[in-house]
């Protein structure tokens, strides 16, 4: 295993751009990356690398930013994968490993830190749930941490801590009650509370400054949100603010500087939102904000030096991702590297970024997955170093437009539009993706695997932000409440007809498709739209809103459940007419057009429930239903197996239903 493994790190570090004769296999787009999640050492003089091995697992090395030839793995495992990694400082990683099999992770607690030669291996917490001793208080200075500790960051403060976090539940339904926060020493495994005085009854989330310092607590209660600010002198809190849960789009709060400056996003009109410098002292937000954009929310991450103690920088998503330098230096770092990989988004990622040996460039485009590259300013060169898929191709990719097209309300509805590289003009085989989560954003422009693997295969590829998604304004995302099989399918349609009418998509060639919420859509869409979907696949989709009430196995929690659902997606009782009016279950008798429908036994969030309920209903009046089940998994196809049979699955199903249908 060992000599396949280095065979396969060679050819990630020094080939990434392998070229192919053919169109590139379905394996290509849905295996696990090759070549995964680099980082930069403090001083920028090595770089962590997840790679997947000869089991397919992903395994950690370093590698020296001067030499790339020069690597050594450091963490490798048969039977799970790597999950995350992250410099303690310049000689010390942090990494954790799960076994992704659906619901069953053990992120949890399967943590270590090591130095970057491979040397003083240090066990940090623990995978076991049952893994049982005295309570741990401040009291306690040396142990290996049990599964309810988790991870949070490294100081960058060149010590051997971690910011980590300990959980307690609330034991009806594990969501959380507190969250108390720790600096953890990697080597002694000294643990000390890293506030005095602890915090307000209830705190769930934290605003930390730069310096590992906490400033702001949150905490819930039923649908408010409350901000509590700490006072570093007395060691004592007071209540910032009393917010709306859902509905808080006039001030939520991002980050905090080293000036313990809070920065928080605003709504400015209906359809944007901007960042905001927020004056604690006097409890004022500032006239203006130090950026927006036209149409999108701002939603940053702060860049900082910690070496310089500087607050340099922010990426930031409008139609993709993109930068904005604050320090001079970086500003001119960008230009260069701009000038040297002109048409493509280069983030430039760093420790100390002002004193940086190298810097890690991050190259994203819409026809080719993230290609990644050390810049070196001494000698001012770019080394290719890896890519997550080697063989993919830029030139067999489609081209992904971000558009917006008109709601039938007059609404806004962005869009992503993914056409087949080389299509003749002409109408195309069409398959409409709907994205899963109804309150959260779809997609990016950037290059994406679903969309372009059915791109590839000659068909045009769909994907709108229909109201409630976020990432547009509030307006957008306050249009979605209670609209799940109602004004949220119309626009999925009504960005289909638009397809039409500009003569890219062909009316008697449709397919509809998504997972979870999308699997949803996809049902509601072929009820209420059968003229328009020839056929439609969905996986790991809600059937009816009731079982999401109902339905004892799922796991969401009772505050979403009394408090968030109500308010956004149904009331079981007050709408309970809604409910069985957009209820796919309800209407199964409806759903005649071909389907694919998949589940996972092991699905907490989705119970299988939903899945064989309807198959049941359906397969009374249509005979052209495809049922799978994958007893391994949970909510989502982790194990490459699962992920390349199912897939194969949809590309012949979207053979025989449209193709085969000219």
């Amino acid at each position: 295993m060992k000599k396949i493994l280095l065979a396969t790190l060679a050819s990630a570090l020094l080939a990434p751009w392998a070229l192919a004769d053919e169109l590139p296999s379905l394996e290509a787009y849905f295996l696990n990356p090759q070549f995964e999640s680099p980082e930069l050492s403090p001083d920028g003089k090595h770089l962590a690398v997840r790679l997947r091995n000869a089991s397919g697992r992903m395994a950690l090395a370093v590698v020296e930013s001067d030499d790339i030839k020069a690597f050594k793995i450091i963490a490798n495992y048969g039977d799970v994968d790597i999950n995350q990694a992250h410099w303690i400082n310049n000689d010390r990683l942090y990494y954790d490993f799960e076994d992704t099999r659906g619901e069953q992770e053990l992120t949890i607690g399967s943590a270590f830190a090591i130095n970057r030669d491979g040397s003083q291996r240090t066990q940090l917490m623990t995978q076991n749930w049952n893994y049982s001793q005295e309570d741990t208080s401040s009291h306690i200075k040396r142990r290996v941490l049990p599964w309810d500790y988790r991870y949070v960051a490294t100081f960058g403060d060149g010590s051997n801590d971690l910011l980590v976090r300990k959980t307690v539940y609330n034991k009806v339904d594990y969501s959380w009650s507190s969250i108390s926060l720790y600096r953890f020493d990697s080597k002694t495994l000294a643990l000390t509370p890293l506030i005095d005085g602890g915090a307000p009854t209830g705190t769930v989330g934290w605003l930390i400054n730069p310096d590992g310092v906490p400033l702001i607590g949150l905490s819930y209660d039923k649908d408010r949100l409350f901000l509590h600010l700490y006072d570093k002198a007395n060691k004592s809190w007071s209540k910032l603010a009393d917010l709306d849960r859902y509905d808080s789009h006039d001030f939520e709060p991002s980050f905090v500087d080293y000036q313990d400056t809070l920065y928080v996003k605003r709504a400015i009109g209906e359809n944007s939102s901007g960042l905001y410098r927020y004056d604690l002292k006097a409890r004022k937000i500032a006239d203006e904000p130090i950026a927006q954009l036209d149409g999108f929310d701002f939603d940053a991450v702060p860049i900082f030096d910690l070496k310089a103690r500087k607050f340099i920088g922010l990426h930031y998503q409008s139609d993709a991702w993109d930068t904005s330098w604050i320090d001079p230096a970086m500003k001119m770092l960008q230009k260069r590297i701009d000038e040297k990989l002109p048409g493509t988004i280069n983030t430039i990622s760093c420790g100390n970024c002002l004193s940086s040996a190298a810097y890690l460039i991050t190259v994203r485009s819409d026809r080719s997955p993230e290609q990644y590259l050390l810049y070196r300013p001494g000698k001012d060169e770019l080394v290719p170093i890896g890519t997550p898929h080697p063989d993919i191709e830029a030139k067999q990719m489609g081209r992904r437009d971000f558009l917006r097209v008109a709601a039938r309300d007059g609404l806004s509805i962005p869009l992503y539009v993914t056409k087949p590289a080389n299509a003749a003009r002409g109408k195309l085989p069409t398959v409409v993706m709907v994205h899963e989560d109804p309150f959260m954003r779809g997609g990016s422009w950037e290059w994406e695997a679903q969309a372009q693997f059915l791109a590839s295969r000659g068909y045009l590829v769909l994907e709108p932000e229909f109201r409630g998604s976020t990432g547009f304004g509030f307006k957008h995302y306050r249009a979605g409440w209670k609209q799940w099989g109602q004004g949220m399918v119309d626009d999925v349609a009504d960005a289909t007809r638009w397809a039409i009418a500009e003569g890219l998509a062909d009316p008697d060639r449709i397919a509809i498709g998504g997972t979870n919420y999308g699997g949803y859509a996809t049902l509601m869409g072929l009820i209420r739209y059968p003229e328009l979907y020839r056929c439609g696949f969905q996986w790991l989709g809600v059937t009816d809103i009731n079982l999401m009430f109902d339905n004892a196995w799922s796991n969401f929690t009772n505050d979403w459940l009394r408090y968030g659902m109500r308010q956004l997606v149904a009331d079981p009782i007050a709408d309970a007419a809604m409910i069985k009016r957009d209820s796919p279950l309800e209407q199964a008798d409806k759903l005649r057009q071909p389907l694919l429908m998949a589940y996972g036994t092991l699905d907490a969030r989705v119970p299988l429930q939903h899945g064989t309920e309807l198959y049941s209903a359906i397969k009374r009046k249509n005979a052209d239903v495809e049922w799978i089940t994958y007893p391994d998994e949970g909510h989502g196809w982790y194990l490459e197996p699962n992920r390349i049979d199912f897939w194969k699955r949809v590309e012949a199903f979207l053979e025989r239903n449209l193709k085969r249908a000219e």
